[in-house]
């Protein structure tokens, strides 16, 4: 069960940074257009639980690109989760 949710959780922080990388090269104003579509999408889409929730977290990654504050606030919180479950080496 762990060794899932941990594939669950690597697998949400590479799919947040594709789409980190995909926003930055569309211009400011499609980007948030496209970010405010993917959450409403990701609502209507929560009969399906896992893409809703991905979709919805994709299009706040969206938005958070267009305000610096924001923008910093989620690469905090990318570096915590990446360094809350970075796996042991031992």
């Amino acid at each position: 069960m762990d060794d899932r949710l941990s594939r669950w959780r690597n697998s949400t922080i590479r799919f947040l940074r594709r789409g980190m990388y995909l926003g930055r090269r569309l211009p400011p104003g499609i980007r948030s257009l496209v970010g405010l579509l993917l959450i409403v999408g990701g609502i209507v889409g929560l009969l399906l639980p896992i893409p809703g929730i991905w979709i919805i977290l994709l299009g706040i990654a969206f938005v958070a690109m267009e305000f610096p504050v924001l923008r910093r606030l989620q690469i905090r919180w990318l570096q915590r989760i990446r360094l809350r479950y970075r796996p042991s080496r031992s």
